[in-house]
């Protein structure tokens, strides 16, 4: 999944800018394990750790797919400069990877049978061959839509995460 890297340009300094982050973001990681706050889907969340920072919007559905903004605050002449890129969580990205994998190990040695057992007549399978024939292929097809999926359900985050940043710290392209 390339993504386009994003730079926005502020005349806050980068310790000011941090704070800003810091004051506007709601804390990611509740001890109770329940929303922070219901007043809406418009609460943008994160954690800000010196200089770098990842923000995300709190939606109504858990997507552990939604936007996520992956960021760092990197001073310039006059101000800041924040560049960051939209990605997955690493644990999603190491989760899809693990799913088509296991796909691909368990779905292709036993369609790979299916066809043979079905081209050749010969009982090599268990079971309904039709199932053989048609879940390994829709595992995988799953595997490689679940991005797509993903990104369907957080359309419009991005530009809202960037807009939010744009506010925070008084940030634009430049």
């Amino acid at each position: 999944m390339a993504r386009s890297v994003i730079v926005l340009h502020s005349s806050l300094s980068p310790d000011v800018a941090a704070k800003a982050l810091r004051r506007e973001l709601v804390d990611e990681r509740p001890e109770t394990g329940l929303p922070v706050d219901f007043r809406s889907a418009y609460v943008v969340r994160g954690v800000v750790a010196g200089q770098r920072f990842e923000v995300s919007r709190r939606g109504y559905r858990n997507n552990s797919l939604a936007a996520r903004f992956y960021g760092s605050l990197e001073p310039e002449t006059g101000g800041t400069r924040v560049v960051g890129r939209f990605g997955f969580p690493r644990w999603v990205r190491w989760m899809m990877w693990a799913w088509l994998g296991a796909a691909a190990g368990f779905g292709i040695p036993i369609f790979l049978l299916a066809v043979a057992e079905a081209m050749n007549g010969t009982r090599l399978l268990s079971g309904n061959l039709w199932v053989a024939l048609v879940v390994p292929p829709g595992l995988l097809l799953y595997a490689a839509l679940l991005p797509v999926i993903g990104r369907y359900l957080r359309r419009g985050d991005e530009r809202y995460i960037v807009s939010f940043l744009e506010d925070v710290i008084a940030a634009g392209p430049r």
